[in-house]
């Protein structure tokens, strides 16, 4: 990826890609490096900023990690990622209520 960068350092989608490959590998410091740099250029890219949103959720700054979600919807309200991560935290609140729920009726 680094390789294709070199070759076209102007493309966003290059940088993006390898920046969501690093948080996958729990490289968190590169990756805000490449999105840092794109929204240096560019500071509605919400893909940038929903890779941003990444690296803080997983390093445990959910208010920060929401956040850049949010201005990522923003910027494109149609923006899959943001709306399956959503989807999945619905999803994990609705089971939670409904856990507390259960063990409350059955104390």
């Amino acid at each position: 990826m680094s390789r294709a960068i070199n070759l076209a350092p102007a493309c966003t989608a290059f940088k993006i890609n390898r920046a969501e490959a690093l948080v996958h590998l729990e490289r968190y410091p590169e990756a805000i490096s490449d999105v840092t740099d794109i929204l240096s250029r560019d500071r509605m890219n919400a893909d940038a900023l929903y890779v941003r949103g990444l690296c803080f959720y997983h390093q445990d700054l959910p208010d920060k990690a929401t956040s850049h979600f949010q201005q990522a919807l923003r910027v494109d309200p149609d923006h899959s990622k943001c709306k399956q991560l959503i989807r999945v935290g619905v999803g994990i609140l609705c089971m939670t209520l409904w856990l507390l729920y259960a063990v409350k009726r059955e104390l």
